[in-house]
């Protein structure tokens, strides 16, 4: 064999050297290299996790709002969705279950704004945390309603408090992340310690005022109202209450009063609470009361109808039956007096019910009805 034939096959030695080599490599490769299948099991599809608009949209189907009421225009800037509803609902009842919807699906809103002249609900918000959202809610007048039924509110009030300090249920009731609020007594030993943690707790704080009963007296009390005061006499008292308590929400009178029959006692009492800025609540059973009518003549914000007293040794049918009520659509103030056992029973029952609007005694005597 010449010198040129071994070059030759030396060449396609090599040649077939560096084909296997290359053979052998990528089947090691092969050998080594991850399941991209499994990998891709672990990526959800973006396509098909809801966006913000989507899932608003499901609640709102879930009431039996209907397609043809929604409309949405999604650009690379901005989102907007126009939404129309009937009018069997008031735009306060509209903004709690709307708000309700945003909490539940963990929607953060950056603004919600009420325009009441439009009955127009805006809502702003971020998709993604980078594109601008906008949902404008309108009421409109003639709407078929369909068979939409929106949860009631409620508002949980632990009144009467003010005697009690150390327990440790008192701190864990005001130390609460449900929105209750609290009737306190002037005049009792422990209202400063109530009344501090309380308001270190952003607890809406009412004032539990002693007037005078149908039966018996109330002698015992420091700070009263008794049927025949005079406006002067009225707005002393309420002065030194204050003093106790500063800057309360309303006031409750929960158990009736000779009072409230009285007319002129309630006129200088209502137009008193009136350049307070204060609601009234009252819950009782009597036929004659001016509250109503007077609260209306000074504007004074009115409740009463709408309170349920839940007495001692609750009865959980009792529960059941008012919060059914409530998921039915009805609105309810629920009033306990400082109780460990009521409290636990009625705030667990509170905190697990579904599709209810829970609210401050406050935002409850403001609701709009129809």
């Amino acid at each position: 064999m010449n010198k040129k034939n071994i070059v030759i096959s030396v060449i396609f030695l090599l040649i077939a050297l560096n084909f296997l080599l290359i053979y052998i490599d990528s089947v090691n490769v092969e050998d080594q290299a991850p399941d991209i299948s499994k990998l891709l099991d672990d990526v959800t599809d973006s396509n098909s996790v809801p966006d913000e608009f989507e899932r608003i949209d499901a609640e709102l189907l879930k009431k039996n709002f209907q397609d043809k009421w929604m409309y949405t225009r999604k650009t690379d800037s901005l989102w907007f969705k126009y939404v129309k509803v009937p009018d069997n609902y008031s735009l306060s009842r509209y903004n709690y279950f709307m708000q309700k919807v945003f909490r539940e699906n963990d929607i953060t809103m950056i603004k919600a704004t009420e325009h009441d002249l439009s009955n127009k609900l805006i809502y702003n918000f971020r998709s993604g945390d980078s594109i601008d959202a906008v949902l404008e809610l309108r009421i409109v007048k003639g709407l078929e309603s369909g068979n939409i039924i929106l949860g009631g509110s409620t508002a949980l009030l632990v009144n009467c408090m003010g005697d009690e300090w150390g327990p440790e249920w008192i701190t864990k009731l005001l130390r609460s992340e449900m929105p209750l609020s609290i009737g306190v007594i002037p005049g009792r030993w422990a209202v400063d310690q109530v009344v501090k943690e309380a308001r270190n707790n952003k607890k809406e704080i009412l004032i539990s005022l002693p007037m005078e009963p149908e039966k018996g007296n109330i002698d015992k009390e420091k700070y009263k109202i008794i049927k025949g005061m005079n406006e002067f006499t009225i707005r002393i008292v309420l002065d030194k209450i204050f003093e106790q308590i500063p800057d309360p929400a309303g006031v409750i009178n929960h158990k009736g009063s000779r009072v409230i029959s009285d007319f002129y006692t309630m006129d200088f009492l209502i137009k008193n609470l009136n350049s307070r800025n204060l609601f009234y609540i009252e819950n009782t059973e009597q036929k004659e009361s001016y509250s109503a009518l007077l609260c209306a003549q000074y504007n004074v914000p009115f409740s009463a109808q709408e309170a349920v007293y839940l007495k001692d040794d609750i009865d959980p049918y009792e529960i059941d039956r008012v919060f059914s009520s409530i998921s039915d659509g009805r609105d309810v103030l629920i009033i306990i007096d400082a109780d460990e056992n009521n409290f636990n029973k009625v705030s667990e029952r509170m905190m697990n019910a579904r599709d209810i609007n829970i609210v401050t005694v406050s935002q409850f005597v403001s609701l709009i009805k129809l």
